[in-house]
């Protein structure tokens, strides 16, 4: 089983991935917890949505995931992406070894998945 150190003494990096209607409840919590959570950064596809959203919040914007997870190394990631893509999406962060918070769980064929991936990545 992976451990990570505990995270004490600054707030925990949030980076939420996905602008559309979901992340509104994301961007509202982190800001309502601001004295524990730093919203870090924001990833989405759309480049109208992530420019309005990068002004708002001014944080980096990426249309990349990966190349977020590089540049800023968050603690975590919110998932606000449609669920079809979250498997795919929560295996990426997990190789940066970065938490994933996803609201909805996926069927069997994402559980497979997942666990094939984290006895992967735990055995080596």
């Amino acid at each position: 089983m992976l451990h990570y150190p505990s995270i004490n003494g600054r707030k925990i990096k949030i980076a939420i991935v996905g602008c559309g209607r979901i992340s509104k409840n994301h961007f509202g919590s982190i800001e309502k917890h601001r004295d524990d959570f730093e919203l870090v950064a924001i990833c989405d596809t759309d480049p109208m949505v992530l420019a309005e959203y990068a002004e708002i919040y001014k944080v980096p914007a990426y249309r990349d995931l990966e190349e977020m997870l590089v540049s800023e190394k968050p603690d975590l990631v919110a998932l606000c992406t449609p669920s079809g893509i979250h498997p795919d999406q929560a295996v990426l962060v997990a190789k940066y070894k970065v938490h994933v918070m996803t609201e909805k769980r996926g069927g069997p064929a994402q559980l497979d998945r997942n666990l094939v991936f984290l006895s992967e990545f735990s055995a080596g």
